[in-house]
């Protein structure tokens, strides 16, 4: 079993070097990349990271800004940085050892949850579920219908806005979804059984949905 921080890891992208961690449990059954595009949200991301391994799950958290793109709020909505990133991270992650042949799940935290959706969108980015946790979904526009893996939304109750943004991308996804709303959760997320519900269903829809995919590649 992985710990608590996981190895730190740098992955090179095109015109920067991004922070992240890795965590690999025994025996994975599949791996999630984890995208951040706040700097203000990775303890929250790490946070759900590392709840992923002790369900057999190798967790790639990645940080798609740096520092100083971080400062830039027009950087974090900056879908087609986002995207090449993300797409350079998951290269990355199937040249590691052990995690190449897994099948892949996409973990989207706030606005660059659209970026995993336009990933996903491609029939090329071998991606086999998608979760999007408080993020603007919505920003992924003419990519939403061509998402065909399973697909799960989650945002608090108490976020009107991003709620109903959300409401409109999952009316526009193709393919299997899922709009989970948490009970009581604020855009922050402060309260600990918020976050604590939000990786349970994190967890269980990579799971099975990850396990699927796996089965599919040995039959």
């Amino acid at each position: 079993m992985t710990n608590e921080i996981g190895e730190n890891v740098r992955i090179p992208v095109e015109g920067a070097e991004l922070k992240g961690a890795l965590r690999v449990p025994e025996d994975a059954e599949g791996v999630v990349v984890f995208a951040c595009a706040n700097c203000q949200r990775s303890c929250k991301a790490d946070f759900l990271a590392n709840l992923l391994p002790q369900n057999s799950l190798a967790t790639v958290r990645v940080d798609l800004l740096t520092a100083a793109e971080d400062a830039l709020y027009e950087d974090r909505l900056d879908l087609e940085m986002l995207t090449i990133r993300l797409a350079a991270v998951v290269r990355w992650t199937r040249t590691q050892p052990g995690l190449g042949q897994l099948p892949l799940g996409l973990f989207g935290v706030g606005t660059s949850g659209a970026s995993a959706l336009k990933l996903a969108a491609s029939p090329e980015s071998y991606v086999a579920a998608v979760v999007v946790w408080d993020g603007r979904p919505d920003l992924a526009g003419k990519f939403l219908a061509a998402v065909k893996p399973p697909t799960l939304l989650i945002v608090g109750e108490k976020d009107d806005l991003v709620r109903e943004l959300n409401q409109v991308a999952f009316d526009k996804l193709g393919g299997e979804k899922e709009l989970v709303v948490i009970a009581g959760a604020t855009h922050k997320f402060e309260d600990f059984a918020a976050m604590e519900a939000v990786g349970e269903r994190a967890a269980d829809w990579f799971c099975s949905h990850l396990a699927l995919a796996k089965s599919r590649l040995r039959s």
